[in-house]
């Protein structure tokens, strides 16, 4: 028999192999014939997709018109997210569109069962099946569905994935749609949704009209629940938690704070970059959101809010946390991004009350005034404007050290009627005040002037950085999908604009505030430095403060600006600053 040379094997390899490819792509042409288009999907694709991380390049939320439809995906709670997860497809965010290990274990399962009793199609297998008009059970059509899910993992975000899946998903009793079902079932948005309702949810998906809580509540009830023990099992709840919609104790609840920060740093964005990179798919955007804190943060203010409810009532906390250079560490728009998306950190305006003070004595050791200067503490009159001290307490002679520790209305009012309005306001703006302030009004030495916590922070942020200006700033690198950074932030290079006796002067006041006076409940250490605000019949509470490293602005006030339960800056948000700096 002759011999077969080595040539002769690598020709007879290389056309088989051809032959193979070829084979392959007649097969996958022939199932393709047919297959939906994802033309509506792919219009959805060439959106724009911004993707929001933390300083660690941990994700924040992906922005972007997702799909036009009730929902989008940083509108899902997160433990529905974990929920649907827990029980359709626990590897999603790790497979390429097909678990083929979840396809072996079902077969042998249903085998041994005799029956269907488990399923090994994924989220996207799912969702391809869904985009077919007409439901067959054949292997041409699982073939087709398999393919499908791989064009659509290529195509698109797993996020984008899901939320396609969720609002295409059959619900029960006539409810097509993550959306409609929230709305039929429980008369809530789905951002309301708590964690029975998105767990319920969840469970429909398995056999919607069979599990439908309109049709069977028992059944309902009892899926419920197994879709709870599937999320112990996979570590979004605690092992000790019970099914009891009255006991909460083991919940872990997402307010969502770190969404107001979103907001902001996506509004900036564009700001930042060149209109061609507008079209650029995908924008990668690094925050200065430092994840950990931001964490912290946002269990300290769940925690606050519900110890102290009787107090605050209705009341909402805004917090911002800053470094020394200005970047934004962490924050806090409101109680609860779900409910309320307004953002009272940055956009809401308020008087300041007695914080504004702090600008007033660096204004008077600018101009030679010194914290031992005496003034008398009594009552003053200017023309009409009859100025009164808390509880119309008076001290009679007294230092200006002491005068601002206890935040006497008296002695600032005969202070900025010597400096004079526009002093004050200048001062003001160095430090890096940007709403409008009246030169002319000296109630402006009181706090009568409205600024927002974010700038309030920003020109403590100038003090406690010793006199040179600060600029906040959210953003410190974008870049696209090729990783070609787009806009790198640099220092901002600024001067020092205060003397260095002013600056000190100024904190050695701040620092007697914490020590004995107004905010003592913030003493936690002694490199604390701060002030309390509190405005005209106890609209608004404030507290900014500082250690060697951080900047922390607190405000606590209604919306509608209606006075609060007597809450003052030296309380609550002394109280709420300590536990953060604790922190």
């Amino acid at each position: 028999m002759k011999k077969i040379s080595f040539k002769t094997i690598v020709k007879i390899i290389i056309f088989l192999t051809i032959l193979l490819t070829l084979t392959l792509g007649a097969v996958a042409t022939y199932y393709c014939i047919g297959m939906p288009s994802l033309d509506d999907l792919e219009n959805q694709n060439s959106k724009q997709i911004v993707r929001l991380n933390y300083d660690n390049q941990n994700l924040i939320i992906n922005r972007s018109e997702i799909y036009q439809s009730e929902v989008s995906y940083y509108e899902l709670p997160t433990n529905l997210v974990n929920a649907v997860i827990a029980t359709e497809d626990r590897k999603f965010f790790s497979h390429g569109g097909i678990d083929y290990l979840a396809i072996i274990r079902a077969y042998f399962a249903n085998k041994q069962a005799g029956k269907i009793v488990q399923g090994g199609s994924t989220i996207t297998q799912q969702l391809a099946k869904l985009l077919f008009l007409k439901p067959e059970k054949t292997f041409r059509r699982k073939v087709q569905e398999a393919l499908l899910a791989l064009q659509l993992e290529k195509n698109f975000t797993k996020e984008q994935i899901l939320t396609f899946y969720l609002n295409r998903a059959y619900f029960g009793s006539n409810n097509y749609g993550i959306g409609n079902a929230s709305k039929q079932y429980f008369n809530k948005d789905v951002a309301q949704l708590n964690i029975q309702e998105s767990a319920l949810l969840a469970g429909l998906l398995k056999a919607p009209s069979k599990i439908s809580p309109k049709n069977n509540p028992a059944l309902a009830k009892r899926r419920t629940k197994t879709v709870l023990r599937a999320m112990q099992e996979c570590g979004y709840l605690d092992k000790n938690f019970k099914n009891d919609e009255n006991n909460e104790e083991f919940f872990r609840e997402d307010s969502g704070q770190r969404f107001y920060f979103a907001d902001y740093a996506y509004q900036q964005i564009f700001e930042f970059i060149n209109k061609e990179n507008f079209q650029d798919k995908i924008l990668k955007v690094t925050t200065t959101l430092n994840e950990k804190l931001q964490n912290n943060l946002e269990e300290i203010l769940n925690k606050f809010t519900k110890n102290n409810a009787e107090k605050l009532l209705n009341a909402q906390i805004a917090v911002v946390v800053m470094d020394k250079t200005g970047a934004v560490l962490a924050l806090s728009g409101g109680n609860n991004y779900q409910q309320s998306q307004f953002n009272r950190a940055i956009l809401a305006k308020r008087q300041a009350g007695s914080a504004f003070k702090t600008f007033l004595y660096l204004s008077a050791f600018e101009n030679g005034y010194k914290i031992d200067d005496v003034f008398e503490d009594k009552k003053v009159r200017v023309n009409n404007w009859l100025p009164d001290n808390y509880e119309s307490r008076f001290l009679d002679e007294i230092t200006l050290k002491r005068a601002f520790a206890n935040s006497s209305n008296s002695v600032a009012v005969q202070l900025s009627k010597e400096l004079g309005a526009k002093k004050i306001a200048q001062t003001a703006k160095l430090c890096g005040i940007t709403s409008k302030i009246d030169e002319h009004d000296l109630t402006i030495s009181l706090g009568t002037s409205q600024v927002s916590l974010f700038e309030l922070t920003s020109a403590y942020a100038t003090i406690a950085n010793d006199g040179t200006p600060v600029i906040p700033y959210v953003i410190s690198q974008i870049s696209n999908q090729n990783d070609e950074i787009l806009y790198q932030k640099s220092g901002s290079k600024l001067a020092q604009i205060f003397s260095a006796k002013a600056i000190e002067a100024t904190k050695i006041i701040l620092r007697e505030v914490v020590a004995s006076g107004t905010g003592k409940i913030a003493n936690i250490n002694s490199n604390i430095y701060g002030k309390t605000g509190t405005s005209q019949n106890f609209r608004d509470a404030w507290f900014i403060g500082f250690d060697n490293e951080k900047i922390v602005g607190i405000w606590i006030g209604n919306d509608d600006n209606s006075p609060t339960q007597k809450i003052t800056g030296g309380s609550l948000p002394a109280e709420l600053f300590s536990k953060i700096m604790a922190n």
